[in-house]
């Protein structure tokens, strides 16, 4: 899905598959709760006892199968989020254009590694050869650096000049 040109002042979203896999690992997550409530409602109306398969109620066999296969989708759904999130950045500091952007806003996703959060940026970037564009980034930042990533400073970014999606180069 390619990011569109953004004059300064409108909004941006996360682009690519990355941002879209950590969506729907998030809905598969919340969603799956409802098949748990109802594995709960089952096993609690079967009273004590040891159980095979075929002796489990509907609703018990249902819930089990939704509840597992809704797991399996949202871990299945982080991975992939991870891997291409981390390609398209890969691809970007490699053969991306290189600009300065300014940081108009940050937070942090609820994401950390290592201790360190993952923050999601709002950036207005500044190629020398083409239009300013706002774009939205996520970078790992350690916490001895967060000081560097205010909105206002001024960052160095390699950009894809056709997706528009952007990578940070000066947080080490």
């Amino acid at each position: 899905m390619p990011n569109r040109v953004r004059g300064p002042g409108t909004t941006t979203t996360p682009v690519g598959l990355g941002p879209l896999f950590r969506r729907l690992s998030r809905l598969a997550f919340l969603v799956m709760w409802v098949p748990f409530v109802g594995l709960m409602v089952g096993a609690i109306q079967m009273g004590e006892g040891s159980y095979g398969w075929a002796e489990l109620s509907p609703l018990v066999q249902v819930s089990v199968v939704a509840t597992f296969s809704l797991a399996v989708a949202a871990s299945t759904f982080l991975v992939l989020a991870g891997v291409l999130g981390g390609a398209s950045n890969r691809r970007v500091l490699s053969n991306g254009l290189e600009a300065t952007a300014t940081i108009l806003t940050s937070a942090e996703t609820g994401h950390s590694i290592n201790e360190s959060p993952v923050l999601a940026f709002t950036l207005l970037v500044q190629p020398s050869n083409a239009a300013p564009f706002e774009a939205y980034a996520e970078q790992v930042v350690s916490r001895l650096h967060l000081h560097r990533v205010d909105p206002g400073q001024t960052l160095r970014v390699r950009f894809d000049p056709e997706t528009l999606a952007v990578a940070l180069l000066d947080l080490s």
